[in-house]
């Protein structure tokens, strides 16, 4: 799957008269190449400079409407992603579409300020695992204090717990529930302009992943969440060993149906 050539034209001319750009030609420019994500292989997680361009101009604008026809002025630091983002768009690399299929690995994870932990279920061999850890000396360094925010500990964990279960093989679909919304929200929509670590999450997804493997992004209530407490924040859990298969029909159950689980749903003491 590719874009068609009038897409590209249209975006290739609106590139050259870059210097003539108002701010409504730049909101047009801006406009093009979202609407080229859907298809292109340029995602808009790889330009995090231009999505914060995009969210301070338009506060701006609407503050000041009268102020669209006047010359626009490209943010300095955003320059270099615009041109990336735009040419990536022209060279138009074409996309595999994968087959829509049931996921292959049913996911929750959870974060604190202590680490990072997950409960996983393989729907193809019925294995259920599990991890907790604290956080990797480079994560620490690079958030320290701020891993008490869960806007920026929770990507971190779902990017750590696909690191561990998956490979590179695919083609293959993964269902992650996670009991922070904002998380979920720039997973569903692929990029977020307004927070680094949520943008970094699907960022390094892609890069690591590619399209081979498909992602999808449910939330859970957090008194829901058989890896809240228990796993994230380090404590022993005898009940997830392999032979017990609650934890397993609780994942096919809440997490396969696909449906967010914003509502407390009963759960056994057993894995709370």
């Amino acid at each position: 799957m590719r874009l068609p050539g009038k897409t590209i034209d249209k975006t290739a001319r609106s590139w050259d008269a870059l210097h003539t750009w108002s701010w409504r030609d730049l909101a047009g420019h801006l406009g093009l190449l979202f609407w080229c994500w859907g298809i292109s292989r340029a995602h808009p997680s790889d330009y995090f400079s231009v999505l914060r361009m995009f969210v301070g101009i338009g506060r701006k604008l609407q503050e000041r409407p009268d102020l669209w026809g006047a010359p626009a002025k490209i943010w300095c630091s955003a320059k270099h992603d615009l041109d990336r983002w735009t040419h990536a768009v022209i060279e138009n690399v074409p996309r595999d579409v994968l087959p829509t299929t049931p996921p292959h690995l049913l996911v929750v994870t959870d974060a604190s300020r202590w680490g990072w932990g997950h409960v996983a279920l393989d729907t193809t061999t019925g294995a259920l695992h599990t991890h907790r850890d604290r956080w990797p000396p480079g994560i620490e360094a690079r958030f320290g204090a701020l891993l008490r925010r869960s806007v920026v500990s929770e990507p971190q964990a779902i990017v750590l717990a696909m690191y561990r279960l998956l490979s590179k093989d695919g083609p293959k679909r993964v269902r992650i529930a996670c009991d922070n919304v904002a998380a979920v929200a720039s997973g569903r929509r692929g990029f977020n302009p307004r927070s680094f670590p949520l943008n970094w999450c699907q960022q390094r997804l892609r890069r690591i992943f590619g399209d081979s493997w498909t992602f999808e992004f449910l939330h859970i209530a957090g008194k829901t969440n058989v890896a809240d407490a228990l796993i994230s924040r380090g404590q022993k859990v005898e009940v997830f060993r392999r032979e017990n298969d609650e934890q397993s029909e609780w994942l096919r159950l809440q997490v396969g149906n696909g449906h967010d689980l914003t509502r407390d749903q009963p759960i056994s003491p057993s894995t709370r």
